[in-house]
């Protein structure tokens, strides 16, 4: 409540360090922003399992993901908000879910090899899900109260 979302924008406009650090930020973004954005299309992609999309494809999922962020754009206006949610949610995956999702695989892998498999393997297995498990819950908990505080 005392500044910002972007704290930048709690300077006064007659700063003209923080108007320089505005246009770097803003050149940052400029710049930056096709590389991430075709990162994102193609992640899209993949999690659909379009391995080679034809520019048709390309097309629609540019315009739907532009139409997407643009009226988030226009809904969202606190940079708080957005890196709050954004960190709980990534936070607690990378904390807790990835890590636990890759053991799990790993050892999925080995016993599809032939790999004995012992009773410490076994007990891990079961802690991981329970770790997997409380990783979606602290990510939907943290989400959740991000968006009671800033809506409710």
């Amino acid at each position: 409540k005392h500044c910002n979302g972007l704290i930048l924008n709690s300077y006064a406009s007659s700063d003209k360090l923080a108007t320089l650090c505005r246009l770097a930020i803003g050149l940052s973004i400029i710049f930056g922003y096709p590389l991430t954005f075709i990162t994102s299309r193609e992640g899209l992609f993949s999690a659909l399992g379009v391995k080679s999309p034809t520019s048709k494809q390309n097309k629609i999922a540019t315009i739907g993901l532009l139409g997407l962020l643009t009226g988030l754009a226009m809904v969202l206006r606190n940079l708080g908000f957005v890196v709050a949610f954004g960190g709980a949610l990534l936070g607690s995956a990378i904390i807790y879910i990835f890590p636990s999702m890759m053991w799990i695989s790993k050892l999925k892998q080995d016993k599809k090899i032939g790999n004995e498999i012992g009773r410490r393997k076994k007990l891990e297995f079961v802690l991981n899900h329970g770790i997997l498990g409380l990783g979606f819950v602290l990510g939907i908990l943290g989400a959740t109260i991000c968006v009671m505080k800033t809506f409710f």
